[in-house]
């Protein structure tokens, strides 16, 4: 009797780790999805670097545009900001391509297309402007 008590609080057991885990994985999917579509929203509306991308690279050339002699310092700042925007542009060209979360073959164009065109605006900005 013990026994098969002790079996049946594992199982038990066992089945609440089980659905917590996939309640948290299902979490995770939720954030990391929600984020990508936020920012290819706020790409396409604005043309513009999302404000969660510049943080870093803001903090850094603020802290130097504050001494004098490092120009070039921050202007190879900018351009590795520039690389590492357009970096991330790309891996959300490529989920758009890929996701099967988009309303159909037609919206998935219009939204390649934008995001194409931003890209090529992004290229032709000089660093300093970003």
């Amino acid at each position: 009797m013990q026994v098969i008590v002790l079996l049946l609080l594992t199982v038990i057991v066992l089945v609440l780790i089980m659905l917590a885990s996939i309640w948290q994985i299902n979490k995770v999917a939720q954030l990391t999805i929600g984020k990508m579509h936020r920012e290819i929203e706020y790409i396409i509306n604005t043309g513009k670097v999302p404000d969660a991308w510049t943080k870093r690279f803001n903090r850094k050339i603020g802290l130097l545009k504050g001494e004098r002699g490092n120009e070039n310092k921050l202007l190879e700042l900018k351009r590795r900001a520039k690389k590492c925007y357009l970096q991330k542009l790309d891996k959300l060209i490529d989920y758009a391509e890929k996701t099967t979360l988009v309303d159909g073959q037609d919206t998935r164009e219009l939204l390649l297309e934008r995001l194409n065109t931003v890209r090529r605006e992004w290229v032709e900005t000089d660093e300093r402007e970003f």
